[in-house]
């Protein structure tokens, strides 16, 4: 089986992927809502110098600039899609032109 590192493939993500990572990780390892973890002041638990940091750093994270954000905007509205799921959508449309 092929693996992307055996294609010297680059691993690419957006600022909105990395942050709904983010987002989700605090989540899994703290057991209760991020927002809960920010009100207790316990990010600093959960997300360390280096975890997951050693894990995101491996990708390559491309902005999100105004004109995807409109992009998104009307993808939302064309098939039902929040906004992180349209501004990812958009990003990988142009990805794949």
């Amino acid at each position: 089986m092929n693996t992307l590192a055996d294609e010297n493939a680059i691993a690419i993500i957006n600022d909105i992927v990395a942050s709904e990572f983010l987002f989700h990780y605090i989540r899994l390892k703290s057991g209760v809502s991020p927002f809960t973890v920010k009100q207790y002041k316990r990010i600093n638990e959960f997300i360390t110098d280096r975890e997951p940091w050693d894990f995101i750093e491996q990708f390559h994270i491309l902005p999100v600039d105004e004109e995807t954000v409109e992009e998104a905007y009307h993808l939302m509205r064309a098939h039902n899609l929040l906004p992180n799921d349209a501004i990812i959508l958009r990003i990988m449309q142009d990805k794949r032109n």
